[in-house]
């Protein structure tokens, strides 16, 4: 069962994709013992094709920041919807504002906002987030920007 297309009725367009809590966290948790860097796990990118996206308008993301990481401020086209999971003492920075995660509170990242991450705790600090990051992607609209980095590009 899947969504159909249109023009061939029995044909499926896309077949629905569930990630299962385990598979996540041993994902995550393979990516930290070969790195012991923060990371992140994109669920809306084939496998096969890393340019393609399942979804046409958002991205939902799976990250996690190392204890006494620090962001840079950064800002972007997207807008970014966190639901944080964990990291009690972990915060987050929005135009100027300090956001502190509680387990399961969402925090909105204005498209254009000036916003980093921070990990002041011993344990991880996870994060969900959907951007409408492959929406600007097809429509060429897309930047990324490091102030202090002096890091900008276009995605296109």
């Amino acid at each position: 069962m899947g969504l159909q297309a249109g023009q061939n009725p029995g044909q499926n367009k896309f077949e629905p994709i569930h990630y299962l809590a385990k598979d996540v966290q041993a994902a995550q948790t393979a990516a930290l013992e070969r790195t012991s860097q923060s990371g992140v796990m994109h669920f809306g990118q084939k496998r096969e094709q890393a340019e393609e996206f399942v979804y046409s308008s958002f991205l939902p993301t799976w990250k996690w920041i190392v204890p006494g990481e620090n962001q840079l401020p950064h800002r972007h086209a997207a807008v970014a919807v966190q639901l944080f999971i964990a990291g009690r003492q972990s915060y987050s920075t929005i135009d100027g504002d300090r956001v502190p995660w509680q387990d399961f509170t969402v925090a909105v990242s204005p498209a254009g906002s000036l916003h980093s991450h921070h990990n002041e705790g011993d344990d991880l600090g996870i994060y969900l987030v959907a951007q409408d990051f492959p929406l600007h992607r097809y429509l060429r609209t897309y930047w990324y920007e490091e102030p202090e980095s002096q890091t900008y590009r276009h995605d296109w």
